[in-house]
């Protein structure tokens, strides 16, 4: 049979699936099982963690059997939705849309206003049009839980995320012509558990939905942003009570999004998530990362480290006892060592057919392995920088900027170095003292980029700030 992929949707009422061919992404079998609403309940003992029930894991047997039924038993890869309701969804103002950077600079923009620590969470982030960033933060406990039910069920996904953020991928198809222009407009796409907004295709707001009063909130928000919708659509499973609502705070109105037949109930997510997984998950959240990876992945990053630590000390000792007979004279066992040495290299490199200096080309491979290390394990000297940051701050005016900060005072309280990045908060008597701080880092010319952020007027007076930092790369 040939490759297909499975992907998964887990709602609040009921988990759906589809089954698509692997190249094309062509729909070949869409189901969905009901869940008895008792798939989530809240423990308020352990930081309003949310746990799993049996009715998630029955449910996803369930289409397994279904699935094997129709013939399908081994899958590609699969693909695992999680309802949007369990995310902390935030929306920041960050000045920098690189995906890096801002799942860097997140976890310190969010802590303190996260249900649980920031450490305890997955955080992801999609840039929206207006310039913004909307986050969304899982526990990864919740996480942990729902990868223990798939792998019970022999699934090991490689995506796991929410649908949510992917719903837009169904208003980038083409719509009935009645926009303004000619391009798509501005549209926005509800079901039973969430609402997407898009502006010609660029996503610009996301919102998880349990009652009406989150489509009321949602309608509301649209109107204080200035944000006029030339179309909205809805599948066919939202309630009776907001198809009257839409009816009356919006227009134009369509019945139903232009989907499939088989997705127009509860399937818009596997319908949006197929899409996406077609344009190769563009911006798309994964909360398969860290600990939490793909196991196939991490499985075979433990493979690569075993082999370079073995590789690593088996020329480390090659080299010590060349060493040692080079200056020993013994030309003899050396010859000997040499020809130990072609072989065992011969061993480690079977592709390797042309062996003309074994040694020269087991110190390049070294050299390679140990520019390897310094870029894993290589970290950066906190007592460099906090001594960069003491002389920016006026302990040595004059050395790093024209600007004085003299009479200023500056005072940090919080400094994070990790991963090429520090992070740092901090007061300043003033916005200029502030700026003033940022252009003799820059001066300075130790970091390869500084950026200050979140500059706000203090209670108390003076100026609150944030540092975003790059380190330029060690040179090994």
């Amino acid at each position: 049979m040939a490759k297909v992929i499975l992907i998964i949707d887990i709602g609040l009422n009921s988990v759906r699936a589809g089954i698509f061919s692997a190249r094309r992404m062509e729909p070949l079998f869409f189901f969905t099982h009901p869940l008895n609403n008792t798939g989530v309940t809240t423990d308020k003992k352990d930081c309003h963690r949310m746990l799993l029930s049996g009715d998630i894991k029955n449910a996803l047997s369930s289409l397994l059997m279904t699935a094997r039924e129709k013939g399908f038993r081994e899958f590609q890869k699969v693909f695992v939705g999680i309802p949007a309701v369990e995310m902390s969804i935030r929306i920041v103002s960050i000045p920098f849309k690189d995906k890096g950077m801002l799942e860097d600079v997140l976890p310190f923009e969010l802590d303190g206003i996260l249900p649980c620590n920031a450490g305890d969470m997955v955080i992801g982030a999609v840039p929206l049009k207006n310039g913004n960033v909307i986050s969304a933060a899982v526990e990864k406990e919740r996480l942990r839980g729902y990868l223990e039910i798939l792998n019970g069920l022999n699934l090991d996904p490689f995506w796991l995320g929410p649908t949510l953020f992917s719903l837009g991928n169904i208003l980038n198809n083409p719509l009935p012509p009645f926009f303004k222009g000619d391009g798509r407009g501005t549209s926005a796409f509800i079901n039973s558990e969430s609402i997407a907004v898009a502006a010609d295709g660029i996503p610009l707001f996301f919102k998880p939905i349990k009652e009406i009063d989150d489509v009321k909130t949602s309608l509301l928000y649209l109107k204080s942003e200035g944000i006029e919708l030339d179309a909205f659509y809805y599948s066919g499973d939202i309630s009776d009570e907001v198809k009257s609502l839409l009816h009356k705070e919006t227009a134009p109105l369509t019945p139903i999004v232009s989907m499939p037949h088989e997705y127009r109930g509860d399937g818009a997510g596997v319908f949006a998530l197929s899409l996406h997984v077609k344009k190769g998950l563009e911006v798309a959240m994964n909360f398969r990362k860290g600990e939490l990876s793909y196991t196939k992945e991490r499985a075979a990053m433990k493979r690569n480290l075993k082999v370079t630590a073995v590789l690593f000390f088996l020329i480390l000792g090659f080299l010590m006892s060349d060493m040692y007979l080079r200056y020993t004279g013994f030309s003899r066992e050396l010859k000997v060592l040499k020809g130990a040495l072609k072989g065992e290299y011969l061993e480690l490199f079977p592709g390797e057919t042309r062996v003309m200096d074994e040694l020269y080309q087991l110190e390049a491979k070294l050299k390679v392995l140990k520019e390897e290390i310094e870029i894993i394990g290589g970290g950066v000297s906190a007592l460099e920088i906090m001594k960069v940051f003491s002389q920016a701050a006026g302990q040595n005016p004059g050395a790093l900027s024209s600007k004085s900060l003299i009479g200023e005072k500056i005072k940090f309280y919080e400094l994070h170095i990790g991963e090429g990045r520090v992070a740092a908060r901090g007061e300043a008597d003033s916005f200029e003292g502030a700026n003033l701080l940022k252009e003799s880092l820059i001066k300075d010319g130790s970091f390869k980029e500084v950026l200050l952020t979140d500059l706000k007027t203090k209670p108390g007076g003076g100026a609150g700030f944030s540092l975003s930092i790059t380190l330029r790369e060690r040179e090994l």
